[in-house]
């Protein structure tokens, strides 16, 4: 049987009902955006909720604040590491940059403490509250590995997001400092 056959023996003519799950259209002169503050759901256009902007708004400034004590320790670490021109003081940076990261990881594990029990703003499956299963889920999120066994649903979702991609970033910037360290002992 050759595909042309199967084609046209396929009931396309035959009108189907529409299809109830798609999300609608947004209304007539109304633009989709940050203004409207609107998320396409499965049930229709609706707009954030409390918690969301809550978190959404937490996450900024506690993303935002993080950002000061990351620039804070970078300057601490070049400030402290030694001054000769040896594997030392890249190992100082080094282990000045870990302890600034696991700081930053044991933050973002309370603010997700904080964030479990904001009302209506959702929570973490399998968690027990404890700081350590924060702290891992943190040290997960922060890495941007994506593996965990703790679930989040629901606005919680959204402070995840935001320390996901501040970990990315904070990283990011610790790499470029150790790399200037590097070049400033051992480049031409």
């Amino acid at each position: 049987m050759s595909i042309d056959t199967i084609l046209e023996s396929d009931d396309s003519n035959r009108r189907r009902p529409p299809r109830t799950d798609a999300a609608p259209e947004p209304p007539a002169g109304r633009s989709v955006g940050f203004g409207n503050a609107l998320l396409c759901r499965s049930n229709g256009w609706k707009r954030m909720t409390h918690a969301e902007w809550t978190m959404l708004l937490g996450g900024i400034v506690f993303v935002s604040l993080l950002g000061a004590w990351h620039l804070a320790g970078i300057l601490l670490v070049k400030r402290l590491h030694p001054a000769s021109r040896s594997y030392s003081a890249v190992l100082a940076a080094f282990i000045g940059l870990f302890l600034l990261h696991l700081s930053e990881i044991a933050l973002c594990a309370l603010s997700i403490i904080w964030a479990h029990y904001v009302p209506d703003g959702g929570g973490l499956m399998y968690f027990d509250g404890a700081f350590g299963e924060a702290l891992f889920f943190a040290g997960i999120n922060f890495a941007t590995l994506g593996y965990t066994q703790v679930e989040a649903f629901g606005a919680i979702r959204l402070l995840i997001m935001l320390q996901s991609l501040a970990g990315f970033m904070l990283i990011t910037w610790s790499a470029s400092f150790a790399y200037t360290i590097w070049n400033e002992k051992f480049g031409g």
